[in-house]
């Protein structure tokens, strides 16, 4: 399925940026003695996400096959610039509003990585397609909560 693959690491790095998400939210609450604060910021996450796809799915979806792959190149790259500077921000307040940030990005990226799966492969191994992209997200979610949370034991929130 000629593509498809490049959705699917596209996928497993995305499921990178959910996993380390999640453990840096909840190491920078630690580290503030706010652990509960850490749903809210999650939140905020989510909701980011939701606006954008509500927004997306407000619009035309006439698209053609030839823009998708462009879309979900220049989808993923705000992703990473947004995503990035979470590496530098400190404290659950501006780690809250990186994140609210980054969650408009993730709908662009989903959506456009499953409108590319659902028009790259045939129709009778559409579940199978389906099913790689999601298994990337969750390699990449076990490989990046695996390893945030070591550095986190291991050297502390800020790492």
């Amino acid at each position: 399925m000629p593509g498809v693959p490049v959705v699917i690491v596209t996928f497993i790095a995305i499921g990178c940026v959910f996993g380390s998400v999640d453990i840096v939210v909840v190491a920078a609450a630690d580290a503030e003695g706010r652990r509960a604060a850490a749903g809210i910021v999650l939140g905020l996450y989510a909701f980011g996400s939701m606006v954008s796809a509500l927004f997306l799915g407000a619009r035309s979806q006439t698209r053609s096959d030839s823009v998708l792959p462009r879309n979900l190149l220049l989808a993923s790259a705000a992703l990473a610039v947004v995503t990035v500077p979470l590496v530098f921000v400190s404290g659950l307040v501006p780690i809250g509003a990186m994140v609210l940030l980054a969650g408009l990005t993730v709908s662009p990226v989903l959506i456009t990585g499953f409108t590319l799966i659902e028009r790259l492969v045939e129709p009778a191994r559409l579940t199978e397609g389906l099913t790689w992209a999601t298994s990337g997200i969750g390699l990449g979610v076990a490989m990046s909560a695996a390893l945030c949370g070591w550095l986190g034991d291991r050297h502390g929130s800020q790492a």
